[in-house]
């Protein structure tokens, strides 16, 4: 019996998504400590997609930058990670980061959450987590095709760690489920927003 012959299959990236995890240089909890003095200074905060916890105003870097050397760090590390995705991806291989807001989460055990939401056109959503308790609430990325094959569909569900950072396209619709109630300390989790140009 004679073998299938070979194939060479010429595979082209389709409107190619992404999710991208690494750690950056930095300690999580001098992150952690940087974000509660946040909270100190703003009690308040914001509401967005946020149903309880606590969520700062939305902050265009580099302001804060010299205030805030951990955070810093992170911020500076998810520019370069983007910039390095970029250029896997086309139109966009040259591209170059034209902006970033970012914001602080601060979520408490049993109750906080965060709605299903997007980040409108932007071009990556980074995630932070400078504090996850072990039975913290996961991060549900949806897929923006619903209908057709499954393989094609559905959702990505993600178990941060503390000292991880994620990256998917801003555009996809996602939520954050609340931390088992029996958890002892807070989510705390810093969110950017990068825009680039060619």
């Amino acid at each position: 019996m004679s073998e299938e012959p070979l194939i060479h299959l010429d595979i082209s990236p389709l409107w190619p998504a992404f999710l991208v995890k690494f750690v950056p240089p930095v300690d999580p909890e001098a992150v952690a400590n940087e974000i509660k003095n946040l909270q100190l200074a703003d009690p308040t905060g914001r509401l967005k997609s946020n149903y309880g916890g606590w969520q700062s105003k939305l902050v265009r870097a580099p302001k804060f930058e010299k205030t805030l050397p951990a955070l810093s760090v992170v911020r500076r590390t998810c520019a370069r990670a983007v910039s390095e995705l970029c250029k896997h991806q086309y139109p966009f291989e040259k591209g170059t980061i034209s902006r970033c807001e970012w914001w602080a989460n601060i979520n408490k055990p049993g109750e906080d959450y965060n709605a299903m939401h997007h980040h409108g056109e932007v071009y990556a959503a980074c995630v932070y987590y400078a504090q996850v308790p072990e039975q913290a609430g996961k991060l549900i990325i949806e897929s923006p095709v619903n209908h057709g094959h499954e393989a094609w569909h559905g959702s990505q569900v993600v178990r941060p760690e503390t000292g991880q950072v994620l990256i998917f396209p801003g555009s996809y619709r996602h939520m954050v489920l609340p931390t088992d109630s029996s958890a002892c300390e807070e989510r705390i989790s810093v969110a950017f927003n990068f825009d680039i140009y060619e």
